[in-house]
Formats: structure tokens, sequence, C-alpha cells
């Protein structure tokens, strides 16, 4: 009982100042960033799931009473986002260990296009990689749902230039996946 009470305790109709929310969020960086390195086996997969815990924390700012309550939800948090992501991670790569160990993919898959698909998407996420990290954050949190007003809001740019940020992002995006298409393979066999 007195540990729902304590937790009940999280959200309180008081509302946590902006002021006090950036110094609450700028304190958590580093041990949420701890804590997801600790679980991702990427640092740059920590980064994310931190900068996405961080945002999240910064639209629920005005649900919190003080900053403890705050990191005690950011670690929570932090630790399930770090678990999806090992879960994405997982359930991406466990086809491809099983073609790898000859395992015969599903009757109703084209093995070529199977294999196309997954080397597709690894060439994407290769590329994300080679974004800025404001263009890679910008274009997680449209991914996420955010409206380019609320990620000009917690990022402290203008509207019009989170607008920018993921334009640019998705045109380079879009040329390296056609030049990557325009580029014969070395080995074709169909």
């Amino acid at each position: 009982m007195e540990r729902i009470l304590k937790d009940a305790s999280i959200l309180h109709p008081q509302r946590m100042n902006n002021a006090t929310a950036i110094q609450a969020l700028q304190h958590l960086r580093l041990p949420l960033l701890r804590h997801a390195a600790a679980l991702l086996p990427q640092p740059e997969e920590a980064e994310d799931v931190v900068q996405d815990v961080l945002i999240r924390m910064w639209l629920l700012r005005e649900r919190f009473r003080n900053e403890e309550a705050m990191s005690r939800l950011a670690h929570v948090a932090t630790r399930n986002a770090a678990l999806n992501v090992l879960r994405k991670t997982r359930v991406a790569t466990t086809p491809i260990d099983a073609l790898q160990h000859g395992t015969v993919p599903a009757c109703d898959e084209d093995p070529h296009d199977s294999l196309e698909h997954k080397e597709n998407i690894r060439h994407i996420q290769a590329l994300m990689q080679g974004l800025t990290t404001r263009g890679r954050a910008f274009l997680q949190m449209r991914a996420d749902g955010l409206s380019y007003t609320e990620i000009a809001a917690i990022s402290g740019c203008t509207e019009v230039n989170v607008r920018s940020q993921v334009c640019r992002a998705r045109q380079w995006l879009l040329e390296q996946l056609r030049s990557k298409a325009s580029t014969p393979s070395s080995y074709d066999h169909r």
C-alpha cells in the first residue's frame, strides 16, 4: 500500500516550471545515458533512446511535482525504450541468422526478395547514422507522431528550422537511396 501511495505522488496537479524542468533534464541526461549504454550494444542507440526519453519527459514536465518524480519515470522509460530497441533488433536479425544457418524461409516468401528487403533495411539504418544528430532526432520525433510545433518547442528551434532540418534529412536519404539504386550490382542472378 505504501508503494502505491509513493508512486501516486509522481503525478501532481502542481506544475513544474520550465526552468526547473530544463535543469532537471540536464541533470538526468548523463545518468540516463549510462543506464541506456549498459543495456544497448551501440552507443548511438543509447543516445537515441535518451534523446527520446528526455523529449517525452519535457512534454510531460507540467505533470511532475519535482525532479525526483521525473527522474523515477525517466529511468523506467529509458529501461523500457532500451528493451524495445533490443526486441526490434532481435526480430530484425533472427531471420538473417536463420538464413545463415541454412533454415529454409517460409513457402510464400521468395528467398531473394526476403534477403534483398533485409539488406535494404540495413542500408537505410546505416544511412540514418550518416545524418546529423539533430536531423536523425527530428526524423525520429516525426516518426513518433510529434508535430513540427511540438518538436520546435522541445528543441528550442523555430518551426521553420525544424521543417527545414526534416526536409533536408529526407532529401539526403532519398538521394542516397537513389544513388544505390542507380549503381549496378556486381552480381545479379536474375
